[in-house]
């Protein structure tokens, strides 16, 4: 009986050793990108363009959350819209593309990145397109 308690004090001390912390703080995601960023948003040409972002700090990442003008979708769905901002993943390398803004007002959009329990979330905001302006036509008076 003694022989027991002991090996069950051992197995015991085994189980409780090779617990790992769960509250183990993941380093924050860390990224290299071709966008502007400006008050936490990437600015994105009126004109249109495509943007490259990389986590060179996790090999695998994927899209969480899309907030494009005020909707949610899904990362599928959101592709699938036809929206003015969409993009591929691939592995650690998100590449995203913006069509011209011809709308005449600023459009907006966030995007969450995550791996794991570790995120990052990137606005982005693309003013409209300047119109040219046609210059006054001088008077006929003289």
């Amino acid at each position: 009986m003694k022989a027991f308690r002991i090996l069950l004090l051992i197995i015991a001390a085994a189980i409780t050793t090779s617990c790992g912390d769960d509250n183990e703080k993941l380093p924050p995601m860390t990224w290299k990108t071709t966008a502007t960023i400006v008050d936490g948003s990437a600015i994105v040409n009126p004109g249109g363009e495509e943007i490259v972002f990389i986590c060179t700090n996790y090999p695998v990442i994927r899209v969480s959350k899309v907030h494009c003008d005020g909707q949610d979708y899904s990362w599928t769905d959101w592709n699938a819209s036809d929206p003015w901002l969409y993009g591929v993943v691939n592995d650690e390398t998100a590449t995203l593309y913006a069509r011209p803004n011809n709308t005449g007002k600023e459009r907006t959009a966030a995007i969450t990145f995550t791996e794991g329990d570790v995120s990052t979330t990137f606005g982005f905001r693309q003013e409209p397109q300047k119109t040219p302006t046609t210059p006054e036509r001088p008077s006929d008076e003289m």
